[in-house]
């Protein structure tokens, strides 16, 4: 690791000769050394994130634990968005985590500190936890347990009274949702990621305001809420769960609900058509709402896609249906559990069976996501640092091999950063 910081500092230097010698336009030359810049604080970001040797506290009661990095830490991507600070029923401010592993936090009188934020996991009498850790600089703030069973918390210890809560982005809420009052269908509610939202009832009448989201504790549990506002009056709201993302509950003991519409563009793709153990074609659904449908014998049949819901025996089911003309083809339900399905019925034999996407062959692209830039730099740094904890796929390895040397080494994430930086092409 330190041959490869040796590297990178060589690198900063042939990239100040070359823009001494070239003599590039003055707003090139700074675009460049922008990101010198960057890539630099990039290294000062892996350095800050290598394993420490130490004891894990969380509490002041902790019993003594075996602190290790392992491949069931928490990914910190799946962390990034605001949470809620709770002690007891006291809010405590707020945490903002990145998904490059930065944190800011607010607390209650506004001031603000941040830092890096660090997942490992953590071994006590017996049972392995999955730790978060928040630090200021090389010092502890403060951390807790997270637990897939309950992805919206982070429990910062104290007997369970002290924890992160991720507050619902609305972003995360943009679609359209069907609402539903018992079997009765009461209109639909389309939420924009911008915090609006308008609701159309059943006799058409239109409403509209804005969303806000926050938390809210009901014996000692802390729900995600998620509130509707026509101008400053309070319309109508109700509680969100990560364990239920396609709903809603507005309360009636269950009776009244937000159940959410497929988004004919989350849809988007190819998709397998499956009879039992057989192919029967493939269909092809585009973000505009059609699809081409091609059966085994090669015949082409094209049309519209529709979504909804549907309630059975109690339980509402998102539907997604398609139609040739104006006539029904076929169709099925999408369950958020399952967003690679599309289940046509028939006990579960027929069903649609998401494609995999293409997977990006781009030199430099270490994280396979389509680009080069700073995040394929450190997704290489870190495989250097420890091939265990961040290994690499083998179409990703072979991207992040890209220097024109067989191996990957800090010259391949030198050459990256060069990439992003525009020194080479």
């Amino acid at each position: 690791m330190i041959s490869s910081l040796r590297l990178f500092v060589m690198n900063v230097d042939f990239i100040d000769q070359k823009l001494t010698w070239a003599q590039p336009d003055e707003k090139r030359r700074k675009s460049i050394m922008k990101n010198v810049i960057k890539s630099i604080a990039v290294i000062g970001m892996i350095l800050s994130i290598l394993p420490v040797n130490g004891i894990y506290t969380c509490t002041a009661n902790a019993t003594e634990a075996v602190v290790s990095v392992s491949e069931n830490a928490v990914d910190v991507k799946s962390l990034a968005g605001s949470w809620k600070y709770q002690t007891s029923e006291k809010d405590n401010g707020t945490v903002v985590i990145k998904a490059d592993g930065t944190y800011t936090c607010t607390d209650a009188n506004g001031a603000v500190t941040y830092g890096t934020v660090r997942t490992g996991t953590e071994e006590i009498g017996g049972t392995v936890h999955r730790t978060v850790s928040f630090f200021c600089g090389y010092e502890f703030a403060f951390g807790g347990y997270y637990d897939d069973a309950q992805p919206g918390i982070i429990s910062l210890g104290n007997g369970g009274i002290s924890s992160l809560v991720r507050i619902a982005d609305v972003k995360e809420l943009a679609g359209s949702w069907k609402y539903q009052i018992s079997e009765k269908d009461n209109g639909t509610v389309e939420i924009k990621a911008d915090g609006t939202y308008a609701c159309t009832d059943a006799n058409g009448a239109v409403t509209s305001g804005t969303v806000m989201t926050g938390t809210e504790e009901i014996g000692g549990t802390v729900l995600r809420t998620v509130s509707f506002y026509c101008g400053s009056e309070f319309a109508f709201g109700g509680y969100y769960d990560d364990a239920q993302p396609g709903i809603i509950s507005l309360g009636n003991g269950g009776i009244s609900s937000l159940v959410r519409i497929a988004d004919v563009k989350e849809l988007a793709g190819s998709w397998k058509y499956q009879i039992s153990e057989k192919d029967n074609g493939t269909v092809e659904i585009k973000a505009d709402g059609t699809y081409t449908c091609t059966d085994a014998n090669g015949a082409v049949t094209s049309g519209t896609v529709r979504t909804g819901t549907e309630e059975i025996g109690g339980t509402v089911h998102r539907t997604v249906s398609f139609f040739c003309g104006s006539e029904f083809a076929f169709g099925g339900y999408y369950d958020d559990a399952q967003p690679g399905i599309i289940s046509l019925g028939n006990g579960g034999i027929s069903s649609l069976v998401r494609s995999a996407a293409p997977v990006s062959a781009l030199s430099g692209d270490a994280n396979l996501d389509g680009r080069v830039n700073v995040a394929d730099s450190v997704t290489t740094l870190q495989y250097v640092t420890n091939r265990e904890k961040y290994p690499l796929s083998q179409q990703a390895a072979a991207n992040a091999d890209c220097d024109g040397v067989n191996g990957i080494t800090g010259g391949d994430a030198i050459h990256i950063q060069q990439i992003d930086a525009g020194i080479i092409w």
